[in-house]
């Protein structure tokens, strides 16, 4: 009895995603592009440019916003939690770094750089919401190219795409702003299955935060389960949180979450597992870009220019690589452009005692269930 009441709270710790859409009504009044098929690339294209001629006042009905959190949830749970990328010598990816709901300067960057594309490839490296007001659109757009064509462009998860980071620091306001509660569950439900890093020809490691300063093999990436929400003092944290430093060794963060490591760490990794190079985000940089120690082989990429009044630029890097898989990596520098300014408001409180509950009861719950369990037994 007790084995089933923990089966089954586990089994009831996230929303229904599968087929909510379809009990939701469309709104008579809506204009935008029409999803009355799979997600394709001219639906990608279509809401892209909704958004950004929108400027900043129109919304994606909640029906179509549930069914691309269902698809691309489904296109996330069947890929690995490293992602291996091949490309050509005459193709080029292009990895962006923190967005942080600045939507308008991701069109930027699309308009300047050229739309995904089987030559033209991007890479996202996490933190797409929190800080900016607009991260659903971000969401939503990348979201709706994933699906259009998976091999154009890829998105890796950030430590703001979990629920510890997300109800605090703006995302949980905009989306009750936006839709609701629902809605947020379901967006980070779609969070936890995105993968934790990219391997780019064998060459290239790109993930949110850092190396590991306790797994070295990135193989090992792969025995992350999907759907987890990340527990400090797990590798599957420091992915996510970890910095470099310009000093050798490791040794705590002072986030209070994960680890600095320094340049030998990043030698080290790069000899382990036959790689060149390490890029990584996750911290504003005033040129959108910084160098571990001269090109040591770690390279951090910001892409949100002048992040909360910060006065940076955004960066974004592009790499190709020859026919011996050598990699050549070009910076594109931007500073941030005029768009609409959105006031997002806070989320009554007892709205967020309801995600805490959400996030964290359960486990309370599965944790005194196996408690009894093991009591029982003694």
């Amino acid at each position: 009895m007790c084995l089933s009441l923990l089966i089954c709270l586990k089994a009831n710790t996230k929303p229904r995603l599968e087929g909510h859409w379809k009990e939701v009504k469309l709104d008579s009044e809506y204009k935008g592009p029409n999803l009355d098929k799979a997600v394709d690339q001219v639906f990608a294209t279509a809401l892209f440019e909704y958004y950004k001629c929108g400027d900043g006042k129109v919304s994606l009905p909640k029906r179509y916003v549930l069914r691309i959190l269902e698809d691309v949830k489904r296109h996330f749970m069947t890929t690995s939690q490293l992602v291996n990328i091949t490309i050509e010598t005459d193709e080029k990816v292009i990895v962006v770094g923190d967005t942080h709901g600045q939507f308008f300067d991701v069109c930027n960057i699309f308009d300047t750089l050229g739309m995904p594309s089987q030559k033209n490839h991007f890479l996202f490296n996490g933190d797409y919401v929190d800080r900016g007001p607009f991260g659903v659109e971000i969401c939503l757009v990348l979201f709706s190219f994933i699906l259009s064509d998976p091999t154009h462009l890829y998105a890796s998860r950030g430590n703001h795409e979990t629920y510890y980071a997300n109800k605090r620091y703006g995302f949980y306001d905009e989306v009750i702003q936006k839709y609701d509660r629902e809605t947020y569950d379901f967006f980070n439900d779609v969070f936890s299955s995105m993968p934790v890093a990219h391997i780019i020809n064998n060459t290239v490691f790109v993930v949110h935060g850092g190396i590991s300063t306790t797994i070295k093999n990135i193989a090992k990436i792969n025995e992350i389960p999907k759907g987890l929400e990340p527990q400090k003092g797990t590798f599957y944290m420091e992915y996510l949180w970890n910095d470099p430093m310009e000093q050798n060794g490791v040794k705590p963060s002072e986030r209070g979450i994960g680890f600095y490591f320094g340049p030998d760490a990043v030698i080290d990794f790069l000899e382990e597992n036959n790689l060149q190079l390490v890029i990584r985000s996750h911290e504003v940089k005033s040129n959108g870009y910084e160098w571990l120690n001269n090109e040591s082989g770690c390279l951090t990429i910001f892409s949100a220019p002048n992040s909360e009044s910060d006065g940076n630029l955004g960066a974004v890097v592009e790499l190709q690589f020859d026919e011996n898989k050598d990699v050549t990596c070009e910076i594109k520098q931007f500073r941030q452009v005029n768009g609409p300014i959105l006031k997002i408001e806070k989320a009554p409180e007892e709205d967020k005692g309801k995600v805490f509950l959400f996030c964290y009861a359960p486990i309370i719950l599965v944790t005194t269930s196996a408690l009894a369990i093991l009591l029982s037994c003694l």
